[in-house]
């Protein structure tokens, strides 16, 4: 499903303030694989999903999803297959724009260019369906601008919205670290719902060692843009916080920045 091969990305390239932030990363992952990443802040982890969007291209090395090379393509042609949701919860919605005006943007994730989406009783119904499943009563709001809701709720239709059209994969960057951890564990169980739902290949970038064995199907450790550790199965299974911390140390991170819960 995807294929990184030896890709590389440098930024502020021949500067004093030149970063390799990925070098020479190789990575395959299977059809519906749910693989969480880790490692410092710097370490890659954000670049390697921005790589896999189209946000950030790659100096060099090759981006592969499903059987078509995608490195030259453009992040509003991969949106047809890619799907993200973000740290900052208000990075995912547009305040001033009611509930429903924000999920028909995001119906509209990968279609022509100025196409409008019109908001239908059809499509209202659907927004409402799609909302019930929260419990939050957010589906008899659907008129309220997104701004006067909490962070958690955002979240939550920032999940939804981002897999609302046919979806392949998702990326989810950090997409719990803002919230409370009552909210945090809701949106994750909203999350481990609906990639079991959809069979979708996940990459979850996450500072929770816990959070990173307890979800996925497997986890890899990013440091200084390389991937320094890859596990799945029974090894896996077989690892606790204490062996990744003592893993992250052996590499010379800061376990500071880690979080163990």
């Amino acid at each position: 499903m995807i294929h990184l091969e030896d890709i590389a990305v440098t930024f502020g390239k021949g500067t004093v303030l030149e970063t390799k932030a990925l070098e020479s990363v190789n990575l395959f992952i299977a059809e519906g694989e749910f693989v969480t990443v880790i490692g410092s802040n710097g370490a890659g982890k954000s670049t390697l999903l921005n790589s896999l969007s189209g946000d950030v291209r790659v100096d060099s090395g090759a981006v592969h999803i499903g059987h078509l090379e995608v490195t030259e393509q453009e992040t509003y042609d991969r949106a047809k297959v890619v799907a993200r949701v973000f740290q900052d919860p208000m990075a995912g919605t547009c305040a001033t724009l009611s509930i429903e005006e924000n999920m028909a943007i995001a119906l509209s994730r990968g279609q022509s260019r100025g196409l409008k989406v019109s908001i239908t009783r059809e499509v209202r119904d659907r927004f409402r369906h799609e909302l019930s499943r929260l419990n939050l009563g957010l589906e008899d709001r659907l008129r309220e601008p997104i701004g006067r809701l909490s962070g958690g709720q955002r979240q939550a239709i920032s999940l939804i919205m981002a897999v609302m059209n046919p979806t392949k994969i998702l990326l989810l960057d950090e997409h719990t670290a803002a919230l409370d951890p009552k909210t945090a564990a809701f949106v994750m169980g909203l999350t481990q719902e609906i990639i079991n739902e959809r069979k979708l290949t996940t990459l979850m970038v996450t500072h929770s060692m816990q959070q990173a064995l307890s979800h996925g199907t497997r986890t890899i450790m990013m440091h200084q843009g390389r991937i320094i550790f890859d596990c799945n199965g029974p090894e896996r299974t077989g690892y606790s916080v204490a062996d990744l911390l003592k893993l992250f140390d052996q590499t010379g991170g800061p376990t500071d920045r880690m979080v163990l819960s």
